[in-house]
C-alpha cells in the first residue's frame, strides 16, 4: 500500500497474516518474544517484500508478513536522493556490463537501474525490486562478523563497494567508528591505507606521524604490528562489523536479526544505544532480539524521545499476535531499580514470567518444570520458555506484576498460603492482576476467620508451671540447647496461620474448605497460584525445613522433586495458564 510522499521510502505499518498490525517507528522498532514466535522470519520476509518486483507473488508464500504500508517519495525526490547516493552515468560502454544505451544509476551493490524505471518503482507499494537493496540492509544472526575482513582497494571511478572502502575514503568516518570501538573495547581502530592492493583495519594506535603514500618505515612498522580486526574473537568482529554496516552506508532501512550474537552484555547495551541513535540519521531500524541489554540500550537516555517502539510477537496455533509498547513506557519500567536489577523484564523474551517470593522458590519450580514430560494438552514442557524471577518477598510482588503486565508479558505469581493473612497485601496483589479485590474478600474472610480461630492464648499459670518444671529439672547453672528450645516453645503460643502454612488446605473443613477451594480456582484465573499445601517446603515434608538452603540442596541433589505429584500438578497448571494467554 502506498502512502504520502517522503524523501525516501519509509515503513509505516507491517500487517501480519493474522491481520494484526505493527506500527513501525521512525527510529527503532525492536521485536521481542519467545523462541519460534516468528521474529527472524518476519525480518527475512520484510527483506523479500521490499526487494520483490511490483506484481510479483512471493514464493514460497509468506507465513508471517501479510502486507506493508510505506511512504514513498515523488519521482523528483527519489531521483534527487539517487543522484546524491548513487553513481549516475550516461549511455556508453562500461565494464563488466558492456554497452548500456540508456542513462542509469549504479547502486552500491553494482546493480543498475535505468532512469526510466524509477517512476514505476516509486508507485510499487513498497516493492522496490533491485532498488530495495540501495535502501535496505539485512543482517541475519551473526551476519556482520566478517565485514571487517580485508578487501581490495577502491576504484576511484566507481562507488565504494563495501564498508572498508568507505572507511578508506573518509577519515571522518574512520574517526567516528574508532571512537565507538574505543567506547566498547577501550582500544581505537585505524585503517591501513598503505597495504598496496589490500585494505585492512587494525586495533590500536600509531604514534609515528602519517605521511602521504608510501609512508615512512616507522609508520609502516607500527601499523603492520597492530592486530588486524579479522584476527580477533567473534565478539569484537561482530560488534565492529555491525558498526561498519550501519554507519558507513546511507541505508534508510536496517533489518537486523539478533545483533547481540557473540556480544557480551556491555557491548550489547552500547550497540542498543548506537541503534537508537540511527534515528538522528533518518534511518529506520527493525531489530529482532533476545537481549535485555539491547533493549535497555535502546531505551536509555541517549535515545531520542519517541524514537523506539517495543513489539512483543507471540504465536499460538500458528497465528501471530502483537503487543506494542512505546519507548516512554519501557524506559519507565527499566528506570525502576527493582525491575532492572532483578531482571524481571527478561520475561519479554519468554512465553511468560513466573514471579515468586524468593530465589530458592524460582530454583525449585524451574527444576520441577524441567522434570515434566508434557502438559495435559500434550504440549512438551521442554518447548515452553518461562522466566522465573523474584523480588524478595510478598510486598514487592504487585510491583513486579504490574511491570510485566505493562510490558504485555503473561505473568503468574506463586505465593505461600499466608498471603491470605494480610488483607492489604492480598488486596494489592489482586489489584495488580487487574481485578477488583472486593470480588474475593468474602471468601478470604471465611478462610481467615477459620484459621485465626486456631490461635491459642498463653495462660499465665500454665506457662509458670512449665518454666518451673524446666528450670528445676537439672542442677546445671547453664541451659542446654535443648532446654532453650523447650523454653522458647513454652513462651510461644500456637498460631493458626503458622499451623496453616504447615498443614495447608488439610487444616480446613466444612465451609472454610469449600471457600478455600473456590478462592484457589478464582485466583488461578487471575494468574495467582497459592501453594495450597502451605509453603514450598511442604511439598517435601520428609526433609527438615529448619534451614531452607539445606532443604533445597537436599531436594535437588536427591531429585525428590521428580517424585512429587503435587508439585508437578502445581507447576503444570502454571505453565498451562501462561500458554493460554499468548
Amino acid at each position: 500500500m502506498r502512502l504520502i510522499a517522503a524523501m525516501f521510502p519509509k515503513l509505516r505499518k507491517v500487517i501480519l497474516t493474522s491481520g494484526e498490525i505493527i506500527d513501525v517507528s521512525d527510529g527503532v522498532t525492536a521485536i521481542v518474544g519467545p523462541n519460534n514466535a516468528g521474529k527472524s522470519l518476519l525480518l527475512s520476509e520484510l527483506q523479500r517484500w521490499i526487494t520483490m518486483s511490483p506484481g510479483q507473488q512471493p514464493a514460497p508464500p509468506m507465513l508471517v508478513l501479510g502486507n506493508i504500508e510505506a511512504e514513498v517519495p515523488t519521482v523528483e525526490d527519489f531521483n534527487a536522493w539517487l543522484t546524491k547516493t548513487c553513481l549516475h552515468r550516461g549511455p556508453g560502454f562500461y565494464l563488466p556490463s558492456g554497452q548500456i544505451p540508456y542513462p542509469h544509476f549504479v547502486l552500491p551493490n553494482n546493480n543498475l537501474i535505468l532512469d526510466n524505471q524509477v517512476p514505476q518503482l516509486v508507485n510499487s507499494s513498497g516493492r522496490l525490486s533491485i532498488l530495495g537493496n540501495a535502501f535496505t540492509f539485512y543482517a541475519g544472526a551473526g551476519g556482520t562478523r566478517d565485514m571487517a575482513n580485508g578487501t581490495g582497494t577502491v576504484n576511484m571511478q566507481e562507488l565504494p563497494q563495501n564498508p572498508l572502502q568507505h572507511l578508506y575514503l573518509s577519515r571522518e568516518l574512520e574517526n567516528e567508528i574508532s571512537s565507538l570501538v574505543k567506547r566498547a573495547f577501550n582500544v581505537p581502530l585505524v585503517v591501513n591505507r598503505y597495504g598496496g592492493s589490500q585494505i585492512n583495519v587494525h586495533l590500536g594506535s600509531v604514534s609515528a606521524p602519517e605521511t602521504p603514500p608510501p609512508g615512512t618505515k616507522e609508520y609502516l612498522a607500527e601499523i603492520t604490528a597492530l592486530p588486524q580486526v579479522q584476527t580477533q574473537g567473534d565478539g569484537v568482529k561482530a560488534f565492529i562489523g555491525m558498526l561498519l554496516a550501519i554507519r558507513t552506508a546511507d541505508y534508510k532501512i536496517l533489518l537486523i536479526d539478533e545483533p547481540e550474537t557473540f556480544l557480551h552484555p556491555p557491548q550489547a547495551y552500547l550497540l542498543g544505544q548506537i541503534l537508537a541513535e540511527q534515528h538522528d540519521r533518518n534511518t529506520q531500524v527493525v531489530v529482532a532480539t533476545h537481549s535485555s541489554d539491547i533493549i535497555q540500550g535502546l531505551t536509555s537516555a541517549r535515545a531520542s524521545v519517541g524514537a523506539v517502539s517495543i513489539v512483543r510477537l507471540t504465536r499460538k496455533d500458528n497465528v501471530n499476535h502483537v503487543a506494542q509498547l512505546s519507548m516512554h513506557e519501557m524506559r519507565g519500567l527499566y528506570g525502576d531499580p527493582l525491575i532492572k536489577y532483578y531482571s524481571i523484564l527478561d520475561g519479554l523474551f519468554s512465553h511468560g514470567a513466573v514471579v515468586c517470593e524468593s530465589d530458592s522458590d524460582c530454583t525449585y519450580y524451574r527444576a520441577v518444570l524441567d522434570s515434566i514430560g508434557t502438559l495435559e494438552d500434550g504440549t512438551p514442557a521442554s518447548s515452553i520458555s518461562l522466566h522465573f524471577t523474584h523480588c524478595s518477598g510478598k510486598a514487592r510482588l504487585p510491583k513486579a506484576i504490574r511491570a510485566l503486565r505493562a510490558a504485555k508479558v503473561p505473568v503468574a505469581c506463586v505465593v505461600d498460603i499466608d498471603i491470605l493473612q494480610n488483607e492489604n497485601e492480598f488486596k494489592d496483589l489482586i489489584a495488580s492482576c487487574g481485578d477488583a479485590p472486593e470480588n474475593y474478600m468474602p471468601l478470604r474472610k471465611i478462610v481467615a476467620s477459620a484459621v485465626s480461630s486456631r490461635d491459642e492464648r498463653l495462660e499465665r499459670a500454665k506457662v509458670k508451671a512449665e518454666l518451673n518444671q524446666l528450670l528445676d529439672s537439672k542442677r546445671s547453672s547453664d541451659l542446654s540447647t535443648n532446654e532453650l528450645s523447650r523454653l522458647t516453645a513454652a513462651l510461644k503460643p500456637k498460631n493458626g496461620w503458622r499451623q496453616f502454612k504447615l498443614a495447608g488446605y488439610r487444616l480446613l473443613s466444612g465451609e472454610a474448605r469449600i471457600s478455600f477451594d473456590k478462592l484457589v480456582t478464582a485466583l488461578r484465573q487471575l494468574g495467582i497460584f497459592m501453594v495450597d499445601v502451605g509453603e514450598l517446603e511442604r511439598f517435601h515434608p520428609e526433609v527438615s525445613a529448619d534451614n531452607k538452603a539445606e532443604w533445597l540442596r537436599t531436594v535437588l541433589e536427591q531429585k525428590l522433586y521428580e517424585k512429587s505429584i503435587e508439585s508437578k500438578k502445581f507447576v503444570t497448571a502454571i505453565a498451562s495458564s501462561i500458554l493460554q494467554r499468548q
